[in-house]
């Protein structure tokens, strides 16, 4: 998240959720995905924003979903 936020914008981990689905075994791939808030949306105050990863085992299985939320605001001088 922190490497999409445009310059004079600060995040914060405001919580963080995981979920084990199965016993992690061998080589682990996560992929994750988040989404920048659009500055203009940062004019009346903070905004909470989420990012997701899936966590997959050799087999492709799902071993973990982790959701990380975020709050997103002006960074202060």
């Amino acid at each position: 998240m922190l490497t999409a936020l445009p310059t004079g914008t600060r995040g914060i981990v405001a919580g963080l959720d995981v979920g084990f689905d199965k016993k992690a075994r061998g080589l682990l791939t996560a992929v994750g995905a988040a989404v920048a808030p659009a500055i203009e949306s940062l004019a009346d105050g903070d905004v909470e924003s989420v990012a997701t990863a899936i966590i997959r085992d050799a087999e492709r299985d799902i071993v973990a979903k982790v959701r990380v939320r975020w709050r997103i605001g002006i960074a202060s001088d």
